[in-house]
């Protein structure tokens, strides 16, 4: 160890160690930065996919749910808490209006923030669990429709609640984008007692699950084989799944383009690893003189570029590190406020691709080092390992697929990918040897220095070759990257059509019609079209009454049940 820390000491004086250590540290400081930054990105969807939950994992029932259910999340440790929503009728004196009940345990929410205020739009502060038996908690749109006030006792069903806050804040609300009747929330013990759930009733059960992930996993494989009809498992993975798609396409085409940095240090690794071995032929033929083993001489060299690697990719994901860092505050208020630290994951994913693409290009030919016959102390035109050319580089060509694959994302992807790059290097190759047999037939047609260049290209085929595909490489992936991001730019935008609506205007009453047209009247806007809408349920098809056991499917079953958004018009738009 220490001699092969003086002797890198010493090398790193040398171009070749230097162009390693550059082109690695690049390398990593790409990969990294990418890593590091779609893992705080992850970390922050997971999050914010959680609050909309309410929890970790929903099990949604249009029935009550079995109590082997909760009984089994309390047996794998995970916590649980129980909600149930219907709509319903609020009286408060002579006024009334419809709303959304829901009770829940006082277990919720399991994740995210219920924020409350003591009086309509007064200060903010977080629940510390749902409300007590006998008390309501209604939201601002309630307070102002029946002109209530904290304290006030209203009616729901055959039930007396006290309102005791003010709902500022429901996570898991957020993803309900038809939200038409406002918020009544109470106990869900209290709703025995206003007998509004009778046979028929539109009901929606959920049990709140969360904890520790491989608990979650354990408990989502027992229950998966345990849903009846009407009940389904909703995980984080499941909640708003455009988003997450759109993260993953741009993750794959961020971790492709840091592979073109990666691709290109391997070329420089190669070429450098190659020339490295050629200098130390002679220091190699002198250490066999003085008797050291062939082993002895393969550990001195591979301490040295192990070493060599640490650092670059160190030093790498430092620069990685920071990088990202600056990406975020760069994208801060575009996406999120704040992104969560990012894990070690991609430090040492880092750590993984510098040393693989140092040793899977350096090692191939440090082995050659420890042939080297000790005549070559004398005879120098002896002991010259053997070709060095392509076929040494398998196993860094190997390495580059591997990687590559992992970081595409998926095996098709990746193949159409590996393939490009098999092709250009073939063509590479053919038409580098072409263009060396070129410059061959051209170096006796000239002079001076002209002839001398054209002399040291020819006689070094391999290192041409191998030079001009890096070449090749690095102008493909450059040109690849640049078509790939127009495509993924397009099929974003062309996801939604241009003319597509930002808001939704709902529950629209016949006296408020000549408001809403003088607000776009105002704004110079063309006025809306209205659409009626009315929920029912499918009763007959072709005068032929239908019943959910009519059909096998689960899925038909549900739909069969289901009340649907239902709209007419007297022509069809062609629009």
């Amino acid at each position: 160890m220490k001699l092969a820390l003086r002797l890198l000491a010493r090398e790193s004086r040398a171009g070749e160690l230097t162009l390693m250590f550059i082109a690695l540290v690049v390398a990593v400081a790409a990969v990294t930065t990418v890593s590091f930054f779609t893992d705080r990105v992850r970390q922050a969807l997971t999050s914010q996919a959680n609050q909309l939950l309410a929890a970790d994992m929903i099990l949604i029932s249009d029935h009550p749910i079995p109590v082997s259910f909760e009984a089994q999340a309390m047996a794998f440790g995970l916590s649980s808490a129980h909600t149930l929503a219907f709509p319903s009728m609020v009286i408060q004196g002579t006024r009334n209006q419809l709303a959304e009940v829901k009770g829940v345990s006082l277990g919720y929410p399991l994740r995210g923030e219920l924020n409350l205020s003591r009086a309509l739009f007064g200060p903010v502060e977080p629940a510390r669990s749902g409300p007590q038996p006998g008390t309501a908690w209604a939201d601002a749109r309630l307070m102002q429709a029946l002109g209530l006030k904290i304290g006030e006792v209203i009616e729901l069903g055959q039930a007396r609640l006290t309102l005791a806050a003010v709902i500022a804040k429901e996570p898991d609300r957020a993803g309900d984008f038809f939200n038409i009747a406002p918020r009544l929330m109470v106990h869900v013990d209290d709703i025995a007692a206003t007998s509004l759930i009778q046979p028929g009733s539109r009901v929606g059960y959920r049990l709140l699950i969360a904890g520790e992930a491989k608990a979650l996993s354990a408990y989502r494989k027992w229950a998966e084989t345990r849903l009846a009809r009407g009940e389904r498992i909703e995980g984080v993975s499941d909640a708003r799944p455009e988003i997450r798609a759109a993260l993953e396409r741009a993750e794959r085409y961020l971790g492709l383009a840091a592979l073109v940095s990666a691709i290109l240090a391997a070329v420089a690794v190669a070429l450098a690893s190659r020339q490295f071995v050629l200098r130390h032929l002679d220091s190699c033929a002198v250490l066999r003189c003085l008797g050291a083993s062939q082993a002895a001489i393969f550990r001195l060299y591979l301490i040295q570029f192990v070493i060599l690697g640490l650092a670059a990719s160190a030093v790498g994901s430092l620069i990685g590190f920071g990088g990202q860092a600056g990406l975020a505050e760069f994208m801060r208020g575009r996406i999120v406020n704040d992104l969560p630290t990012p894990s070690l994951w991609p430090l040492a994913e880092g750590l993984g691709v510098g040393l693989l693409l140092l040793l899977a290009f350096g090692l191939p030919p440090l082995m050659r080092l420890k042939s080297v016959p000790t005549l070559r102390v004398l005879r120098r035109e002896l002991g010259v390992p053997k070709q060095l050319g392509l076929a040494s580089y398998a196993l860094g060509a190997a390495t580059v697929a591997g990687v590559l694959m992992y970081r595409a994302g998926e095996i098709k992807l990746g193949l159409y990918v590996l393939a490009g790059l098999s092709g250009v290097v073939l063509g590479g190759l053919l038409l580098g040897g072409l263009l060396l047999h070129v410059i061959a037939s051209l170096r006796g047609r000239v002079r001076g220095v002209w002839f001398y260049g054209l002399a040291n290209v020819g006689r070094r085929r391999a290192s041409s070759l191998t030079q001009i595909i890096g070449f090749a490489l690095g102008l493909m992936a450059l040109l690849l990257l640049t078509l790939v991001r127009g495509d993924l730019l397009a099929s974003w935008q062309s996801s939604l059509p241009p003319d597509a609506p930002n808001r939704f205007v709902i529950n629209i009453q016949p006296d408020q019609l000549p408001r809403l047209e003088q607000f776009f009247h105002a704004q110079k806007l063309e006025s809306p079209v209205l659409y009626p809408m009315v929920r029912g349920r499918l009763v007959a098809i072709n005068e032929r009454p239908i019943n959910a056991k009519d059909y096998p499917e689960e899925r038909a079953q549900r739909l069969v049940e289901r009340e649907f958004n239902l709209s007419w018009a007297a022509l069809v738009r062609s629009d």
